[in-house]
């Protein structure tokens, strides 16, 4: 996965559990940290259920905010039990830099 600085769009995230999507139904929140933006479903994050993917935004002004080279990705889901349980491993993102940097 890689986000050049400058992008926007929706970023697709998908969590699984022993190799299965999320029960989305059997989840109460969800926190994806992307460098320094950290976002929550369900406020700020979507969920496309027929792709079983969080839907994760980010704007131009936040993306040029990461730093050029690689920038890192956390995940932590509260289910309805009261469980919160986080990625075994951080995902590391490739950040190209950009040429310009004005927001379109």
């Amino acid at each position: 996965m890689g986000i050049k600085q400058g992008d926007q769009y929706l970023i697709p995230i998908s969590i699984t559990s022993d190799g299965e999507p999320l029960n989305i139904e059997n989840v109460e929140t969800v926190e994806i940290v992307i460098g320094n933006l950290t976002k929550k479903y369900p406020s700020q994050i979507n969920y496309d259920d027929t792709e079983n993917v969080f839907l994760f935004p980010v704007l131009q002004t936040e993306t040029f905010g990461f730093k050029a080279g690689s920038t890192k990705l956390d995940v932590r889901v509260k289910f309805t039990n009261g469980n919160v349980v986080g990625l075994e491993k951080i995902q590391t993102i490739s950040v190209p830099s950009a040429l310009s940097g004005e927001v379109l």
